[in-house]
């Protein structure tokens, strides 16, 4: 439903899912049909759990992480409202 980098609202349906093929990471939650939602404002990331070989994680994130913002982009920080820093 919704791709890495895109701007999400809380409770917004980023994955529709069955099973866990993907898992929750930070701000967001697991429903109970293993839908992931957001549970705050920011952009999403798709991402390797660290310490689980083979899990992928969701997270959304207030802010762009720095090797997310940009095609070889490495001061770029990515704000809620847009703008670049």
């Amino acid at each position: 439903k919704v791709y890495g980098g895109q701007y999400v609202i809380p409770g917004n349906i980023i994955v529709r899912q069955r099973g866990t093929v993907f898992h929750p990471g930070n701000n967001v939650k697991l429903g109970k049909d293993h839908t992931i939602f957001a549970t705050a404002a920011g952009y999403v990331v798709f991402e390797k759990a660290k310490g689980r070989p083979g899990r992928k994680q969701i997270s959304v994130y207030p802010e762009m992480p720095v090797k997310q913002a940009g095609k070889g982009s490495t001061t770029a920080t990515v704000t809620a409202d847009g703008s670049a820093d």
